[in-house]
């Protein structure tokens, strides 16, 4: 199994509140979180250039107050095939032809239904569909329906039973896979050169994971 993709986190920040955040934010000190500057993406997204995919993610990586100047670069400096976004769609409107960088564009579609007083962004969604309808941009939405931590399974999830691997980049520290930086237990390693063959030998954590199957 080898590493071709990487979850790089432009910023800790977001501007939602999900119950069992998957990167944990909801349980960090709003003090310690981060909004990266360009110097700092410069310099670690050498130690990711030329992976398959390199995927953009947060907190929510729209509200990085430099996303629409950072965004045209990203593709280029990660000397990625695909360049994708984790995205809770609250900046659509605001920050539109940003997302016209990104090859794909994953959605977390929050309904009534997600949990007990979520927001919908179901418009925002439809808005942003229309709005990149002429662009070769794949847009996934996922429904978002929260599991309580408690009730999920130990099993590895579908990413961990392919034949790659995807990896999580947060705050110079590289994780085993690609939500593992939210979970309770810190299992990681500092960012190097030879950090694809130190990764290797860490296995995920299943049995805390927020994705786990039953």
């Amino acid at each position: 199994m080898a590493v071709d993709s990487v979850n790089y986190t432009l910023t800790t920040h977001c501007n939602m509140s999900c119950p069992d955040c998957c990167a944990g934010i909801t349980a960090m000190d709003k003090v310690k979180r981060k909004f990266h500057n360009w110097e700092y993406i410069e310099n670690s997204a050498r130690y990711f250039y030329g992976m398959k995919n390199v995927n953009i993610t947060g907190g929510e990586p729209s509200v990085h107050p430099k996303f629409t100047e950072f965004a045209p670069k990203l593709k280029d400096l990660f000397g990625c095939d695909t360049l994708s976004i984790w995205t809770n769609a609250t900046m659509f409107k605001r920050k539109s032809d940003a997302f016209k960088h990104f090859d794909v564009i994953h959605v977390s579609n929050y309904t009534k239904d997600s949990w007990d007083g979520s927001p919908d962004n179901t418009e925002n969604i439809e808005y942003l569909k229309e709005y990149l309808k002429d662009y070769p941009i794949e847009i996934n939405v996922a429904k978002v329906i929260h599991t309580p931590l408690t009730k999920r399974g130990n099993k590895p999830c579908f990413r961990a039973t392919k034949t790659s691997r995807t990896v999580e980049f947060v705050d110079d520290m590289i994780y085993p896979c690609c939500s593992s930086s939210g979970l309770p237990t810190k299992i990681c390693i500092p960012i190097s050169d030879n950090w694809k063959e130190e990764i290797m030998k860490i296995n995920p954590p299943c049995q805390e994971c927020l994705f786990a199957e039953s």
